[in-house]
């Protein structure tokens, strides 16, 4: 574990030639505190959570003072939550060829989980280098925190300061993350 902590301290202060590299990771579908995580829970790194299509967390999604930002991903109904079902399966992605994967048809409808929202996530900040290659880890949590929206403003709990234990600072905008990711490199 320390030497895994070692590897992504050097990656964030290291990486990318020195500006630093990104480190995202998926929150857990546990729905439970991810405090006790040491890899989602890092400082520096940006925990992933999970909502649904309906702009609700997903049922499973783990939660807690680390969480940065939700990405949507499938979802269910769960009664004793009275947590209602999405409008969709989840996430439309390929799939490992033949009947190994989710289906014989080499993609699926209904990705999910928190290990579905990160790589969405991950695409979002793929975007954002390519469009200000000199940010730097801290600068691209910081924009993405700027780039939310917030869902849920009844069921969040929401701070003072904008977090949501459910879903960090909200929802990210795509656009909005790349626009000011944008922005950052004018003078």
């Amino acid at each position: 574990f320390d030497s895994t902590r070692l590897a992504m301290e050097y990656a964030l202060t290291k990486g990318r030639g020195g500006k630093g590299s990104v480190i995202l990771f998926a929150a857990g579908n546990g729905n439970e505190d991810i405090k006790n995580d040491g890899y989602a829970g890092y400082a520096g790194v940006i925990a992933v959570a999970a909502c649904n299509d309906t702009g609700k967390r997903c049922v499973y999604s783990d939660y807690g003072d680390a969480i940065w930002v939700c990405f949507p991903s499938a979802d269910f109904a769960w009664n004793p939550f009275q947590h209602p079902a999405p409008l969709s399966e989840g996430l439309r992605t390929t799939d490992r060829l033949g009947n190994v994967g989710y289906t014989p048809d080499n993609y699926t409808n209904s990705f999910g989980g928190t290990s579905a929202a990160c790589p969405g996530m991950a695409g979002i900040v793929a975007l954002m280098l390519a469009a200000n290659p000199d940010l730097t880890p801290p600068k691209v949590k910081e924009l993405i925190r700027q780039s939310c929206v917030r869902i849920d403003e009844a069921g969040g709990g929401y701070d003072a300061n904008g977090h949501s234990n459910w879903y960090g600072y909200g929802r990210i905008d795509a656009g909005l993350a790349v626009e000011n990711a944008a922005k950052a490199a004018q003078p």
